[in-house]
């Protein structure tokens, strides 16, 4: 018997202090918001996750609901998401809400305010 496997958008909205960042995309010259949740979603994907965000951030920026996303063939609940990530997470970084969305939700593209 063979299972079929679905992909699904997972929707997070998260909020991070980031004075000891060189803000939200992965550079190579320090510790970044993205680097950290995507680490997080590896340990608990069991893969590597690309995550999209909704907008990016200079070096010592804050955030108090930044929305991202990312696509995953796993089948863990949407709770884990929360528990499990902010788990890994540093505690300057956390995961506010998680939901499942549509296959074409973008937070680029969707985002009523930045």
């Amino acid at each position: 018997m063979v299972l079929s496997v679905m992909h699904r958008t997972i929707k997070l909205t998260i909020a991070y202090e980031g004075s000891e960042y060189v803000g939200w995309q992965w550079q190579p010259n320090g510790r970044s918001i993205q680097g950290q949740l995507e680490d997080s979603f590896r340990r608990i994907e069991g893969a590597p996750v690309t995550i999209i965000g909704a907008g990016r951030t200079d070096a010592g920026v804050h955030a108090k609901s930044q929305v991202i996303s990312f696509t995953t063939m796993s089948n863990n609940q949407i709770s884990t998401y929360i528990s499990g990530t902010n788990h890994f997470l540093p505690d300057d970084i956390s995961i506010k809400n998680v939901y499942e969305v549509n296959m074409d939700f973008d937070p680029r593209r969707m985002a009523l305010s930045r």
